[in-house]
């Protein structure tokens, strides 16, 4: 099956809280998503429900590392596993909204296949959301020079790569892959993601669901 969603989840030591994550993403009634999972060798009990989610569903993939080796590096293994046209980062301790996938389907279609969608999220930490974000650009689609002269003088945080969906051949091309770097290893994804994109969009619709 050809998949237009691959949701990229990489686990450590997640036993309390991936079964939350995958269901808000099951939940979805997508039937064009599969969801791969990167095992960074967890030492709890994560092995073991990840396999009988995999046994369960056929969309789900499961990979584990032979050793540690932190988020970057496991979500360029989920890049090079995934076969879905557009990408999305999710943490083993989040989730996606209902009708998340629903709403960012149509805003694909409605947008002609943006390289590049930035989602909207909630969590309890500052910033709470990045709504006004998403309202003061909304209208620009195509120049990021904009974009990153709103970000200078804002100074709006920026840099989490679970707030972007992005065209899986466009992070090909481009080689945007993350820095095997144990922090900041997101900041350095983003800053190319918004260097490289040509045409992209913003969706309002509530989307990402920030846990921590």
């Amino acid at each position: 099956m050809r998949y237009l969603f691959s949701v990229i989840i990489p686990v450590y030591n997640s036993e309390k809280f991936i079964s939350n994550t995958l269901e808000s993403i099951l939940n979805q009634q997508c039937e064009e998503i599969e969801i791969v999972l990167i095992d960074d060798f967890s030492t709890d009990g994560t092995k073991d429900i990840c396999q009988k989610y995999k046994e369960k569903f056929d969309n789900i993939k499961y990979f584990r590392n032979l050793k540690n080796i932190g988020v970057g590096a496991s979500r360029n293994i989920g890049i090079s596993k995934c076969t879905g046209k557009y990408i999305i980062f999710v943490d083993s301790d989040d989730g996606l909204f209902k009708n998340a996938l629903k709403a960012l389907k149509k805003e694909i279609l409605k947008k002609s296949e943006p390289e590049v969608i930035v989602v909207k999220y909630k969590k309890d930490t500052f910033p709470q959301t990045n709504q006004q974000l998403i309202i003061d650009n909304i209208n620009n689609n195509k120049n990021s020079e904009d974009l990153i002269n709103y970000l200078n003088e804002t100074k709006f945080p920026f840099s989490d790569c679970w707030s972007f969906v992005c065209k899986r051949s466009f992070i090909i091309k481009n080689q945007i892959y993350f820095t095997e770097i144990r922090i900041g290893e997101s900041e350095i994804f983003v800053s190319k993601l918004i260097c490289f994109m040509k045409h992209f969009s913003f969706m309002l619709e509530s989307f990402y669901d920030k846990k921590d």
